[in-house]
């Protein structure tokens, strides 16, 4: 595992996130200068924000320190801030307020492909335009594509599908990127979608199927 990624358990230690920040050039942390000084947020871009509870201050500034270590090693700079707990915690980018972004994002997406007229879909009707466009301008991760699909982000499917819709390579799929896909699984011909099949699971881009790929693909 990269240095520069914060690993987080429960209580009874199991996985719940790993955030990798190693791709950033720059990360900025928020701590609270009340209430004990034991919060911690750390912005994640293009994911909801790590938000971390330390048993006392001098825990969570020790981490703070240990962390702006492991960033410098790796030429990653990190911003300290100090402000009231009030105020981090509502201007974080929640798990809660990453959901809303991403239904939205997909209500969108799938009123679209299904090419639902604006004044019958009920998208965009009591939402904000702001809302709206943060919402298009949103960029999936692999965990919330599964979640979605109701499947695991190890199924076989899911990491096929998203290494092909992921056209940048960034590690996200934005709007543009996963519509590209779905129209063909919702819309497309028997043919386009056994291309598409194809092309997700021909793993090494031979335009040849080994019995390896057909097996995943199967599985």
């Amino acid at each position: 595992m990269d240095p520069a990624t914060v690993q987080t358990l429960d209580l009874q230690g199991k996985h719940l996130r790993s955030v990798c920040f190693c791709t950033l050039h720059h990360v900025t942390a928020r701590h609270a200068n009340d209430k004990g000084g034991r919060t911690l947020v750390l912005h994640v871009p293009k994911e909801h924000d790590l938000v971390l509870m330390f048993a006392a201050e001098i825990e969570r500034t020790a981490f703070e320190d240990t962390f702006e270590n492991i960033l410098k090693r790796q030429n990653i700079t990190l911003t300290r801030l100090g402000d009231k707990e009030k105020s981090i915690l509502q201007e974080a980018a929640t798990q809660e307020k990453r959901n809303v972004t991403v239904e939205r994002f997909f209500r969108k997406l799938f009123s679209e492909i299904l090419e639902i007229p604006a004044n019958e879909s009920d998208t965009c009707q009591e939402e904000p335009p702001q809302c709206v466009s943060t919402s298009l301008e949103c960029e999936l991760t692999r965990m919330e594509l599964a979640d979605t699909l109701g499947l695991k982000a190890s199924s076989s499917f899911v990491q096929q599908m998203f290494e092909l819709a992921d056209r940048d390579k960034n590690g996200y799929l934005s709007f543009r990127e996963l519509f590209n896909i779905l129209v063909i699984f919702m819309k497309g011909s028997n043919e386009a979608k056994s291309q598409l099949m194809f092309q997700m699971y021909d793993t090494k881009g031979e335009a040849i199927m080994s019995k390896n790929d057909f097996c995943l693909m199967i599985r």
